[in-house]
């Protein structure tokens, strides 16, 4: 695992900034790497959390820690059956709360995302029924010189110094080599190779069915779709 001691070492040598502690470099660098380190959490889905909480009857809206980055999927269990929910724009939601939209009463049937923190369920709960949220949760900052972005596994590790070194390069303002373009472009096809990798990590998926249309099939390459 990679420390952010090492981060600072390596993206300070390489670039030519001032590694001393507590300086200004050392600042930016590590601003740097908890920018990667959180980027590549939340776009990649490195890490995936589970929560779960009771809804109560009669309240619509509930409110999500904020330090949620995106959620993945979410259901209902109502009298120990599981129910999916299917998510729609929050504009869509609130018209189907504005004109009444006939749906069976209970459980909820749609949810809604809104502004980083609020979620929105339709028709309004009228049950104790348990919902289940599987989201990207934010990574805690690295701060301390032994502290490791434990979130992304350490073979992507150093994704999270070229993204550092394209970002220290730009700042250093070395046009005459383009080391920026350098190391944004390994960053960039190293991000793409993460994404396969962890898409595939839970073994190959099947063709996609498009439902209620026979036995027709949706071609379904792993090797580029993302999800």
């Amino acid at each position: 695992m990679t420390t952010l001691a090492t981060f600072r070492t390596n993206v300070s040598s390489i670039i030519g900034l001032d590694n001393t502690a507590g300086g200004a470099d050392q600042s930016l660098v590590d601003g740097w790497v908890n920018e990667a380190y959180l980027t590549l959490t939340r776009d990649t889905r490195s890490k995936v959390s589970i929560a779960t909480f009771t809804l109560t009857s009669g309240s619509a809206d509930y409110t999500m820690d904020t330090e949620v980055l995106s959620i993945i999927d979410v259901y209902v269990t109502s009298t120990s059956v599981d129910y999916s929910l299917t998510r729609i724009a929050v504009d869509d939601l609130l018209t189907y709360r504005r004109n009444g939209a006939t749906v069976q009463a209970s459980p909820a049937r749609y949810y809604a995302y809104t502004g980083g923190n609020l979620l929105m369920f339709y028709p309004t709960p009228n049950a104790a029924d348990t919902i289940t949220v599987y989201y990207v949760d934010r990574p805690t900052a690295l701060s301390a010189s032994s502290d490791s972005p434990s979130d992304v596994p350490a073979e992507y590790h150093p994704l999270i110094e070229w993204y550092a070194l394209w970002r220290a390069a730009d700042y250093d303002d070395d046009e005459s080599s383009k080391q920026g373009d350098r190391y944004r472009q390994w960053y960039v096809e190293g991000l793409g190779k993460m994404r396969r990798d962890l898409n595939l990590k839970g073994g190959k998926l099947p063709p996609a069915r498009i439902p209620g249309v026979g036995g027709r099939l949706l071609p379904h390459d792993n090797s580029t779709d993302r999800y």
